[in-house]
């Protein structure tokens, strides 16, 4: 921006915001990436406190459309909460890995409490609106997820849930076969009617 006059103004008015409405100017998703209280989107990473007001200033002058030159109204505080929600599950679903776990049959896994869900993994891996509003309607009612400072399961952790999972799946789906087969080996009961199993013989 190069006029000076309109830059200092604009700099008193990100000042009294940060003073007056610190509930909506310093929101921040995962304590570093700020959220923006006239676009609710993600303006910056912000890593340094003292830089703050000069990085909304520049996501102002250049990113910005409801800003207006100063001009454009704040978004409601229910309504930022509400639209910085589905940002920040977006921004979470595209840049961390724990996000995006499925098993084999393409369902999703919370990553705060490590469940599986009735949520599909979307064709192409397309972060939709719809996948949006799934998972935060399932972050609504998990336990983990509303608690003050919720915790992401660690990666290994989530994994390893899945894997457990699929080894059952593919257990039940090789039984199934088998038995659908007719396979004389899985149809043995002993002299009392009690099925017999084909590798341990009991």
């Amino acid at each position: 921006m190069s006029n000076p006059v309109k830059q200092y103004l604009w700099r008193q008015k990100i000042h009294r915001g940060l003073q007056k409405h610190a509930e909506r100017w310093k929101m921040f998703i995962d304590g570093e990436h700020w959220i923006c209280p006239y676009c609710a989107d993600i303006g910056f990473r912000c890593t340094n406190e003292n830089m703050l007001q000069e990085q909304i200033l520049d996501h102002f002058s250049n990113d910005c459309d409801n800003w207006k030159a100063g001009k454009g109204e704040m978004l409601q505080p229910a309504s930022l909460k509400q639209r910085a929600e589905k940002t920040a599950v977006r921004f979470r679903l595209q840049k961390r890995p724990v996000w995006r776990i499925y098993d084999l049959d393409n369902h999703w896994y919370c990553p705060y409490c490590s469940k599986v869900t009735e949520i599909e993994r979307p064709l192409g891996n397309k972060i939709s609106d719809d996948l949006i509003e799934r998972v935060n309607l399932h972050l609504r009612s998990c336990t983990q997820a509303r608690k003050t400072l919720p915790k992401e399961v660690p990666l290994e952790s989530i994994r390893e849930a899945v894997q457990k999972s699929n080894r059952l799946k593919g257990l039940v789906a090789s039984i199934r076969s088998q038995l659908a087969a007719k396979n004389e080996l899985w149809s043995q009961c002993d002299k009392d009617g009690h099925w017999v199993c084909p590798y341990c013989v009991r």
